[in-house]
């Protein structure tokens, strides 16, 4: 019995990178460098301050912002300021009315809003009917058809706002 032609095909496919064996060490070296690299590249990012870029892009940061709006030349204080965000991803932003007119908006419930432009819907009900009517003009209260818009920037001082709403 020859085994010449058996060693001929070992060394062909040794040559080739291939082998009858279901591990070889090429094999090994190879799949263990991916997740050493994934590991190198996230250390780097890590120490070189990527982690925060990181996280800024995948979950935009919320900024404080607050405002007040007036009816009428009065204060609003009864309803909720509702923003909705345009840059980006969409979400919304809540803020009640204090006795004052004022609101401060919140996302998800956590304080502030996403840095863009927004939005601004202005809902005011009189509960005392029913069904609940608005008791300022109906486009304030609608997406399509609000004039009202703010930029929130990564300035928290820049991030106050004053809403005049009148009939016209």
């Amino acid at each position: 019995m020859s085994t010449d032609g058996n060693n001929d095909q070992s060394q062909s496919q040794l040559q080739a990178g291939t082998s009858s064996q279901p591990f070889s060490m090429r094999r090994v070296i190879k799949l263990a460098t991916i997740p050493l690299v994934l590991f190198v590249l996230i250390a780097a990012g890590v120490s070189l301050g990527w982690e925060n870029a990181l996280k800024q892009w995948i979950r935009p940061q919320l900024v404080p912002v607050t405002g007040e709006i007036q009816y009428q030349g009065k204060p609003m204080t009864v309803g909720f300021v509702s923003t909705r965000y345009l840059d980006g991803q969409g979400g919304t932003a809540l803020g009640p009315l204090d006795s004052e007119g004022r609101f401060s908006l919140s996302t998800n419930g956590v304080p502030g809003a996403f840095v863009g432009q927004h939005k601004v819907l202005v809902l005011c009900f009189d509960g005392s009917v029913f069904p609940p009517r608005s008791i300022i003009p109906e486009r304030y209260t609608q997406e399509g058809t609000t004039p009202l818009m703010i930029k929130v920037t990564s300035s928290k001082e820049k991030n106050h706002f004053s809403f005049k709403i009148d009939d016209q």
